[in-house]
């Protein structure tokens, strides 16, 4: 409003009253541009916030983030979309959710020799040691025990 406080000035004694109607609807005018201004602005962040969280959602149920340009507005909640996802898998091609498989059904043992691979090449593993020395002194059972380990006595 700060813009418009020039615009208006009630102190101003030269005014006629048609004078003072014209500023008034002036600054009414100019208020409400920037309040449709703002509204838009508003509108199009929600717009592409939320295009942004479904296309993550879809992409992190294995899915193809494309398909959020046909997500409903009336999906408020990733379990809605889950839902919606399902029932419309076989109009986008989607293998249901028991035959895609999830994440968590990945081997446990390639998992863990990856993070190993991630570790020896980051360099917190020494390769000619191995992870043997790691783990005892990760289940060192007293600072005496511990003190053994580091000084190399076991």
């Amino acid at each position: 409003m700060a813009q418009n406080d020039d615009a208006f000035d009630l102190d101003d004694n030269d005014l006629s009253d048609s004078d003072l109607m014209k500023r008034l609807r002036k600054v009414i005018s100019d208020q409400k541009k920037t309040i449709s201004e703002q509204e838009e602005e508003l509108n199009e962040f929600y717009s592409s916030t939320r295009e942004s969280d479904i296309s993550e959602a879809l992409v992190s149920m294995g899915v193809d983030s494309k398909i959020s340009r046909f997500v409903p507005d009336s999906i408020e909640s990733v379990d809605e979309l889950e839902t919606w996802v399902e029932e419309n898998a076989d109009v986008f091609g989607i293998a249901p959710a028991e035959e895609r498989g999830d994440a968590s059904d990945i081997d446990r043992e390639h998992i863990e020799a990856a993070e190993m691979m991630a570790a020896i090449s980051e360099g917190d593993i020494d390769p000619d040691i191995g992870l043997d020395l790691a783990a005892r002194i990760e289940n060192a059972g007293s600072q005496d025990e511990l003190m053994s380990l580091l000084k190399g006595n076991q």
